[in-house]
């Protein structure tokens, strides 16, 4: 699948949209959350409305406007219920799809043992000793932004990646001269470093992951959260 990060260079002089690169951060952190362990004060977002709010207007930023409406009605069915019950029924769920122990893990939610199980490896996969995990704290000790527990969550799980991609888009609007005439092409430096990582990684996997989440989710939210990963990473360049 080709990186969908090409979307968000237009045709203008500076050679960037930052509505665009704003809105692939925004959605990348909204994901980055629904895909670590459940809080309350996400189930408080989605019952309230302001996380469908945030989401939209983002793929709506982003001209990603196929399958808009269906995720629309699916997260309205969420509206005014109860966080609470909401954040018990996630937390169960989240347990049971990605942490059970070694085999039993219904889906991984790491890029290297998510990997080796869909390419028929056998047994339990190593979880830090492992190409892409190397390769992805590799690319977080460049941008010094290796998080803190790397030594006992691997860097390569979904949400990790999520918001290194966040971070790095991040920083291609803070290396957006002032002066659009400027030639200072920091921001393009930045955003190939987007491309690279997100063509090398997020691209390979993250989609896959969406769907096997949709596929064998007991429960609507996390199928309407994995379509909300889909429709961001079926865009193409």
């Amino acid at each position: 699948m080709e990186s969908g990060i090409k979307n968000i260079v237009v045709a203008d002089e500076a050679g960037f949209s930052f509505k665009k690169v704003e809105a692939s951060a925004d959605i990348c952190e909204l994901l980055a959350l629904s895909f670590s362990f459940p809080s309350l004060s996400l189930a408080e977002a989605i019952v309230s409305g302001s996380f469908q709010a945030d989401a939209m207007s983002c793929l709506e930023e982003l001209e990603q406007l196929e399958g808009l409406d269906a995720l629309e009605r699916g997260f309205d069915t969420l509206r005014a219920g109860d966080p609470q019950e909401l954040y018990t029924h996630m937390k169960r769920e989240y347990s049971r799809l990605f942490l059970s122990p070694g085999k039993l893990a219904v889906i991984y939610p790491y890029e290297g043992a998510f990997l080796y199980k869909k390419r028929g490896g056998k047994g339990a996969p190593t979880l830090f000793i492992n190409p892409a995990t190397i390769d992805v704290e590799s690319y977080m000790k460049k941008a010094e932004a290796l998080p803190e527990n790397a030594r006992v969550e691997p860097v390569d799980s979904v949400f990790c990646e999520l918001d290194f991609l966040r971070l790095l888009y991040t920083r291609v609007l803070a290396d957006l001269p002032a002066d659009p005439e400027s030639k200072n092409n920091q921001a393009r430096c930045s955003l190939d470093l987007a491309e690279e990582f997100r063509a090398k990684h997020p691209d390979k996997w993250i989609y896959d992951f969406m769907q096997e989440t949709k596929e064998h989710s007991r429960i609507e939210i996390y199928r309407l959260l994995a379509e909300l990963g889909l429709v961001f990473f079926k865009m193409k360049g």
